[in-house]
């Protein structure tokens, strides 16, 4: 009997007015449960009847009347969102905005969201369309397709490396169609540049300009306001594969410390090797180092790398032979040569990358008490939020051992260093990006003198211009 009931009344729409009859609590009851059941199944219709059935044996605002205005709130948002997907097939986006506007309680919300987002992106409206994919890719169904739309944004906004992130991503994914796409865009995305021009403008705070020990990290101690400058440039003749020339430098200018100001000024010639998985170099290059307001020391350098892309891992491998030259009376203790090795594992799991490194660096100094061995390990987390933000957050420990006994203090140092940043970035246009960070070190020294505390806060803009 309830099932014929229900079949006659499927074609009743769940916003048509309840007919009511003589009360029955206890068959109403069972109209209820059945209704329940139905809706647990998604079969809205057939839940629709139960409840008008339930309704129209009951009192007034009972569970069954509220039930149905629930389903009749469903029912018109899709209904207003076949008719956007009509407007949208017929690209007419302003009535189809109109539409998924009003579908929003409707059962298709995601869907509705991502047709909303491809609208706007058609439109140029970037801000509104980055709030709707977002919101749309919770559904994972949709979200491979949202990440599509989001990653064209940020392309047209210049964040190729954003942008290559989302591409690589989806070229990896099971979607044929999309995994399609995907490719031929993170090829445009990663086309290598004959010119690279990076530069930087920054200003900041440091609790301890001077490495003080025992420093406070609040004013009052040696802290100091600082603004500092860098530029570097990168030509390569052959694009990816073949020699490269790179220039550039900086410095840091404290406001009261002058004895902590520090520049540098660099220039690198390599060779580098592009293949399919597989990216290597070598390069020999030269620094000079100032530090407060004079010419500290030279330092040539001389770089192998190795990189392989083992989907979805990235491992890294490279060795760093300096030799430091002192300008400096003060820094004559430290002539000799640098051994820097370094390996690392990145593994990439959506917006977020891992990276795991060890270093390790061997100083080979004139003095004793100026060599040492040190080796640690650091983590860093790379989360990309979206198209227009960034967050970096990494820190590590290393330890450190000397050669000699230190005359000042007669004892052999032994070190442990714990760093720490966070840093955010938000992509402004084209290569420009706003960005601020924190950063900190504390050093436990076995002389307790040398021990000491550092923070640092600053914020500043970056500029990143490739030019083909």
């Amino acid at each position: 009997m309830i099932v014929a009931l229900l079949h006659g009344l499927l074609a009743i729409g769940p916003c048509e007015p309840v007919v009511r009859a003589s009360p029955d609590p206890g068959l109403a009851a069972v109209y209820a449960k059945v209704a329940r059941e139905e809706e647990s199944h998604r079969a809205f219709e057939a839940a629709a009847a139960a409840w008008r059935s339930a309704a129209s044996l009951d009192r007034t605002g009972s569970e069954a009347d509220q039930a149905l205005q629930r389903l009749c709130g469903q029912d018109q948002a899709a209904r207003a969102f076949d008719e956007g997907l009509e407007h949208f097939k017929r690209n007419e986006c302003p009535a189809a905005l109109v539409s998924f506007q009003a579908a929003r309680g409707s059962a298709r919300l995601p869907a509705a969201l991502l047709l909303e987002g491809i609208c706007r992106f058609s439109m140029g409206e970037d801000a509104p369309a980055i709030a709707a994919l977002t919101e749309a890719r919770a559904d994972a169904s949709i979200q491979p397709t949202a990440d599509l739309y989001l990653g064209l944004i940020a392309l047209r906004a210049g964040d190729r490396k954003g942008a290559a992130l989302t591409f690589g991503s989806l070229a990896k994914g099971p979607n044929d169609g999309l995994r399609s796409i995907a490719s031929d865009l993170l090829a445009i995305t990663a086309r290598p540049e004959r010119w690279v021009i990076d530069g930087s403008l920054e200003g900041g705070y440091d609790s301890n300009a001077t490495l003080k020990p025992f420093a406070t990290v609040l004013p009052g101690g040696d802290d100091d306001g600082f603004g500092s400058a860098a530029v570097n440039v990168t030509f390569r003749p052959f694009e990816a594969n073949g020699p490269f020339v790179s220039v550039g430098g900086g410095y840091r200018k404290y406001l009261r410390v002058q004895a902590a100001d520090v520049g540098l000024a660099t220039a690198t010639l390599g060779w580098q090797l592009a293949l399919n998985r597989v990216l290597a170099s070598l390069d020999y290059g030269a620094d000079l180092i100032g530090l407060g307001a004079m010419p500290w020391l030279v330092r040539q350098r001389g770089t192998v790398r190795g990189l392989l892309a083992l989907e979805p891992f990235v491992v890294s491998a490279e060795y760093v032979l300096g030799y430091d030259l002192p300008l400096a009376l003060q820094a004559q203790g430290y002539r000799g040569f640098r051994h820097l090795g370094r390996v690392a594992a990145a593994l990439q799991l959506g917006a977020v990358t891992l990276e795991l490194s060890a270093p390790a660096l061997r100083l080979q100094a004139a003095l004793a008490e100026r060599s040492s061995v040190e080796a640690g390990a650091e983590l860093d987390c790379l989360i990309q939020l979206g198209p227009w933000w960034a967050l970096w957050i990494g820190g590590g420990a290393r330890g450190r051992l000397f050669d000699g006994v230190d005359p000042d203090f007669g004892v052999t140092r032994r070190e442990l260093q714990l760093d720490g940043q966070v840093t955010i970035d938000r992509i402004l246009g084209e290569g420009l990006s706003l960005f601020a960070l924190i950063e900190a070190r504390k050093v436990f020294s076995s002389v307790e003198a040398l021990s000491f505390t550092r923070l640092s806060a600053s914020a500043g803009l970056r500029l990143s211009l490739g030019i083909r």
